[in-house]
């Protein structure tokens, strides 16, 4: 009981957070031209992001301990959250019948908090039935600069009901997935990020990951991880991999 209450005291939570309260704006007639949406980076809605995935790394809280890391201008919004972003503005903009099988994302820079970030969305062309597929760019302000902050994929099995809590459940993973990345690695960012979700209804319980380190030789990068996800009976929830950064990442301008 006590579980289902968190799960559900966590989706209203953030659901509140992903919310383009200031941008209504709806879809364009043309189907395959890019959509956009914004939004400014509160300390509210990172703090309030905190609670629900347990992410508190010191980079997306305290301005000093962000800039020591290598961050210039202070702290940092997690990019689980921007990915959230991403995922609320689709839905938004092209329907709530839309179930999350699939998701990629490559961090190239931060979004620094308090400044605004432009979420660009785009349907692309599906080889499957029943498969919709959606790139996304999110662009923030660095140096009195637009720059390319991250951009992805997420494919979307189409459903005939409303898939937005089974959605914000897969959020929640996701953050709850960055958490136990880097919750003994303060100043350290995830670059690259993909999991595949398997279909089926989830519950209200919380997976527990199993994962498998390699290290990796890049210019941006210096580990990679596979992780998987199962409920406590043992069904296997999603699968994928995320990559953590190394220094010059993180000072790129």
């Amino acid at each position: 009981m006590i579980m289902q209450e968190e799960m559900i005291e966590s989706i209203e939570k953030i659901t509140n957070i992903l919310r383009f309260d200031n941008d209504p704006q709806v879809a364009k007639e043309e189907e395959y031209e890019p959509q956009i949406k914004k939004i400014l980076v509160t300390d509210e809605m990172v703090l309030d992001y905190v609670q629900v995935s347990g992410d508190d790394n010191l980079i997306h809280v305290n301005d000093e301990a962000a800039k020591e890391a290598g961050f210039a201008e202070g702290k940092i919004a997690h990019g689980t959250l921007l990915t959230g972003l991403a995922f609320s503005a689709i839905a938004e903009l092209f329907g709530h019948e839309l179930d999350i099988t699939k998701v990629e994302v490559f961090f190239k820079r931060p979004v620094y908090v308090g400044k605004e970030a432009e979420i660009e969305v785009v349907k692309s062309l599906s080889e499957q039935e029943g498969i919709e597929k959606f790139n996304f760019k999110i662009k923030s302000e660095v140096k009195n600069r637009m720059k390319l902050s991250s951009e992805g994929s997420v494919s979307y099995k189409v459903k005939s009901t409303n898939c937005d809590s089974q959605n914000l459940k897969r959020t929640l993973m996701i953050g709850w997935i960055a958490k136990e990345t880097v919750e003994n690695l303060n100043g350290v960012a995830v670059t690259h990020l993909a999991i595949d979700f398997i279909d089926t209804a989830l519950s209200h319980e919380r997976p527990t990951s199993t994962k498998e380190e390699e290290a990796i030789d890049h210019k941006m990068a210096s580990q990679r991880t596979n992780f998987k996800g199962f409920y406590s009976d043992g069904l296997q929830i999603y699968s994928g991999f995320y990559v953590l950064s190394n220094p010059a990442w993180r000072k790129r301008d």
